[in-house]
């Protein structure tokens, strides 16, 4: 009887630790976790594409680190649009860093420069413009405000004498989107648009990287092309883990 149940036991292990490649989430209110993207420390390496790692905080919240070690919170991802909206982070410790996507899958879906200046003015008196002034309270100090222009709209503006320039960047915008709320960021390989576009979902279809479109689609004719972009690339196998049902669009 004991044998009997230790098979059964090796059999359920055996069975859980196969190619389960299910949606998964940090919380019930975080984004949607799948392909291209993979829990690093709840799904297989080969539910992801190569530089889609992400992972869950000790908040439990979703976070996408880039190359350079930087980590960023993640809002939404749009996998139809192929974009990924990530916090700024502007008042944490790294503060105003330019972001590097060198060495990473992703790129700017629209990029602005905006100019930060120094003020020991009240916030009323630079937020009176015609154009956007943003402030940054979090930034402030005892003595000086901070706030944000776009560098092209400078010459629109009568900058305050007391008001010092302290530092130009590049910043990944959605466009009409506030800097201080999200940036985001755009992929193009492994190109899904067209399987998320007919209702199914993108994957690898075997282990040498090759990617295709999975799950039933749209039309009765089935996907458009029903093929991603291909790269090779081995994998290890990872125990998964599960989690509360939610869904996010």
């Amino acid at each position: 009887m004991t044998e009997t149940v230790l098979v059964l036991v090796k059999e359920a292990q055996s069975i859980s630790s196969t190619d389960d490649c299910s949606p998964m989430f940090c919380s019930p209110t975080g984004p949607q976790v799948r392909f291209p993207f993979r829990l690093v420390d709840r799904q297989l390496s080969k539910c992801g594409f190569p530089g889609f790692d992400l992972s869950c905080n000790k908040k439990n919240q979703t976070v996408l680190k880039l190359a350079t070690n930087r980590s960023y919170v993640v809002k939404h991802i749009s996998y139809g649009s192929q974009m990924i909206d990530i916090e700024p982070n502007f008042c944490g410790p790294e503060k105003l860093t330019v972001t590097t996507l060198t060495n990473t899958p992703f790129d700017f879906s629209i990029s602005d420069d905006y100019t930060f200046y120094n003020c020991s003015t009240h916030m009323s008196e630079f937020t009176s413009q015609s154009v956007p002034m943003l402030p940054f309270p979090c930034l402030r100090s005892a003595n000086h405000s901070v706030f944000a222009l776009k560098t092209l709209w400078i010459p629109l503006v009568d900058i305050p004498a007391s008001c010092k320039e302290f530092r130009t960047i590049s910043i990944p915008v959605r466009k009409y989107g506030d800097i201080r709320k999200e940036l985001t960021l755009m992929w193009f390989r492994p190109f899904c648009k067209s399987c998320e576009e007919d209702g199914k979902t993108c994957g690898f279809k075997s282990d040498d990287g090759e990617t295709s479109c999975i799950g039933s689609s749209k039309s009765a004719n089935g996907s458009r092309n029903g093929q991603c972009s291909n790269t090779p690339m081995h994998f290890s196998m990872l125990q998964p883990a599960k989690r509360a049902k939610q869904s996010v669009g």
